[in-house]
């Protein structure tokens, strides 16, 4: 390529998926219980992320949460939750 020869750069892709400092907390009788607490990842279009840890240590629940699919008593709080730049904690389940 000479100098008078178009150059072209590939910007970076937005993040699909944005999670800060995400909790999550199930109301009980004795009162919350926090069980997953400050994750914090971001997830390009086309990208894959895994999540690894030992039994019990919150995968299933990062998953669930990411996809709305709680139960009742449960409670997400987080800086950032967002899909596509949309704020996950403001839409529906359905919608997700």
């Amino acid at each position: 390529m000479d100098e008078t020869s178009p150059k072209f750069f590939s910007m970076p892709a937005a993040p699909l998926l944005e999670v800060e400092d995400l909790g999550r907390s199930f109301r009980t009788d004795r009162g919350a219980i926090a069980v997953v607490s400050g994750v914090s990842f971001t997830v390009a279009a086309g990208a894959r992320l895994g999540v690894v840890g030992e039994s019990g240590a919150g995968k299933s629940t990062l998953g669930r949460a990411v996809l709305g699919l709680l139960p009742d008593t449960a409670t997400v709080t987080a800086r950032r939750f967002a899909f596509g730049g949309e704020n996950l904690q403001a839409m529906t389940a359905r919608r997700r």
